[in-house]
């Protein structure tokens, strides 16, 4: 589990903070953060679970924080979200048309 976790934050600091560090250069951006699959710890290999997704874009900037929601991004808070898409495209459209970007 130790490994686990530091894998994941590392990939946080080392690939997602120096992202969002690097965007904010731009005044218009959009980014995705999605796996691929999930990788439960109770069965060390694939699942086919839902996987969480975040989109974030430079309209974001402008939102109250009441806007905004604030969730973890983790399968449990995806679960939450209500937000459930059966096919792939169907994300890549989310990412392409929405202007309410976050959504975990």
């Amino acid at each position: 589990m130790e490994n686990k976790i530091r894998a994941l934050e590392d990939f946080d600091k080392k690939v997602v903070g120096r992202v969002l560090d690097g965007i904010r250069e731009f005044t218009d951006y959009k980014v995705m953060v999605v796996s691929d699959h999930p990788t439960p710890l109770s069965l060390r290999t694939h699942s086919r679970e839902p996987v969480p997704f975040a989109i974030l874009s430079s309209d974001d900037e402008n939102r109250s924080e009441s806007e905004v929601p604030d969730r973890g991004f983790n399968e449990s808070s995806a679960e939450a979200s209500g937000v459930f898409l059966d096919r792939g495209e169907e994300l890549m459209q989310e990412f392409i048309v929405s202007r309410s970007a976050v959504r975990t």
